[in-house]
């Protein structure tokens, strides 16, 4: 083994992942379902890794307040389907 071979390596890997699509960007309509269904679920969805879809939105979306809506709900975006220019998700 080189060092070269030492210093990454590329594995596979499979996830389970939830994908959360959107269908509107009103935060306040998706907090108010989203409030009922983690209710509804106890901590089912806790610390769950999930990809945010918004292919169907049409409208801008305040991704911080999004962010913070997940976050609040112990949800962790990790990635974004989207139909858009790429938009980063997390500020460093």
């Amino acid at each position: 083994m080189t060092i070269k071979d030492a210093v990454i390596d590329f594995k596979s890997l499979s996830l389970y992942l939830l994908r959360v699509v959107l269908h509107t960007s009103e935060l306040d309509q998706l907090t108010t379902v989203l409030n009922e269904r983690i209710i509804n679920s106890g901590n089912l969805f806790k610390d769950e890794p999930i990809i945010i879809d918004t292919v169907a939105v049409k409208q801008p979306i305040d991704w911080n307040k999004l962010l913070d809506i997940f976050q609040k709900y112990k949800l962790v975006p990790i990635g974004v389907i989207t139909n858009l220019m790429p938009t980063p998700i997390l500020q460093t």
